[in-house]
């Protein structure tokens, strides 16, 4: 995440405002990603509870939110590093704005999906911010996220032009499961359109 904070710190020298205002100003909001926050304080209304294991390695506690409502790790050390919470539908539609190109122009793209080989799986390659991985379907592009106590995969499959998401509130144990589940269920969605299309 390094790159990432540095990354803010030049936007914010750049724009003489805070890195969240211009991500609402520039990103979220003519996108239309209204269920997408800032992580900036240790009270985030309206997130669900995670669980994180009571022997987790961050402290003696299960629940990642608190009695009193605060996290509890502060999630502002995350910052430009994945400072961010979404519900699963912005998390899908993010992925098909980014790897359409509609997000950002569409001539980066080849430049963010330009990967290296990376210890994330079998035959994983990580590009510009996305993981790169060979799948049934073909091709995924997408990233994963963790906090603790909380799970998320976003995917997008280029070939059938489908995005998904999923998010789970439980890190102990660590869901393994989630790349396969997004794959299943690319699949159906696929499965669903082409049976609509005939």
């Amino acid at each position: 995440d390094t790159n990432y904070i540095v990354l803010g710190m030049i936007i914010e020298r750049l724009t003489g405002r805070s890195y969240y205002d211009e991500v609402q100003r520039r990103v979220l909001s003519p996108l239309g990603l209204r269920n997408t926050i800032p992580s900036d304080r240790r009270s985030l209304p309206l997130v669900a509870n995670g669980y994180a294991g009571p022997k987790n390695d961050l402290g003696g506690y299960d629940a990642s939110i608190a009695a009193d409502g605060l996290l509890a790790i502060n999630p502002q050390f995350e910052w430009t590093g994945g400072g961010i919470a979404s519900t699963t539908s912005d998390l899908a539609r993010w992925a098909k704005l980014l790897y359409e190109g509609r997000a950002f122009p569409e001539a980066m793209l080849p430049r963010m999906l330009d990967g290296v080989p990376a210890r994330l799986g079998p035959n994983v390659r990580y590009g510009l911010g996305v993981m790169i991985r060979p799948t049934p379907l073909g091709p995924s592009w997408g990233h994963s996220g963790f906090f603790p106590g909380y799970a998320t995969e976003m995917t997008y499959f280029p070939m059938s032009r489908i995005a998904v998401a999923v998010q789970v509130n439980l890190t102990d144990p660590y869901p393994r499961g989630l790349v396969p589940l997004l794959q299943r269920l690319a699949r159906e969605a696929g499965a669903r359109d082409s049976s609509a299309t005939h």
